[in-house]
């Protein structure tokens, strides 16, 4: 992503290099999550949708958490972050491998507990299963990654 499609895009594309958004959907989701982590100024906005997330990548949430509150004290833009999920994703009483609902509603309270201010919006599509709630995020993603002004 950094040194191939993010490079190209900003070669062929007149891009606001501020406004910058990184999506991701299942592990493309968790892939965005380690992004968010490991590099945080590489984009403006993370856009994870039905994360599979494996706790190996958490080991990285405590340095995210302390450069997003730093930026947050210091008035600096910090990144945004909008985690989706299908409703369907994970039915009562089914062994799964993931709990796509609960692990990313841990995400997004523990975000926003560790660096408070950092903009963290969570989404859940009622009725919805891990191949439409993609569709459906890709949607909201674009939405919360470029807002329509006033």
């Amino acid at each position: 992503i950094y040194e191939e499609v993010q490079p190209f895009v900003l070669r062929h594309f007149r891009v606001d290099s501020t406004r910058q958004a990184l999506w991701g959907h299942s592990i493309g989701g968790l892939l965005v999550l380690r992004s968010m982590y490991r590099d945080p100024g590489r984009f403006s906005t993370y856009l994870i949708a039905s994360p599979t997330i494996n706790p190996a990548v958490l080991t990285d949430e405590p340095a995210f958490l302390t450069y997003a509150a730093g930026r947050v004290a210091r008035g600096e833009p910090a990144p945004r972050v909008l985690i989706t999920a299908g409703g369907d994703e994970q039915p009562p009483g089914r062994p799964l491998a993931y709990r796509v609902v609960d692990d990313a509603a841990r995400l997004a309270e523990r975000l926003r507990a560790g660096a408070p201010g950092l903009a963290v919006e969570r989404v859940v599509f009622p009725g919805e299963g891990h191949l439409t709630a993609a569709v459906l995020s890709l949607v909201r993603s674009i939405q919360f990654a470029w807002p329509r002004g006033p």
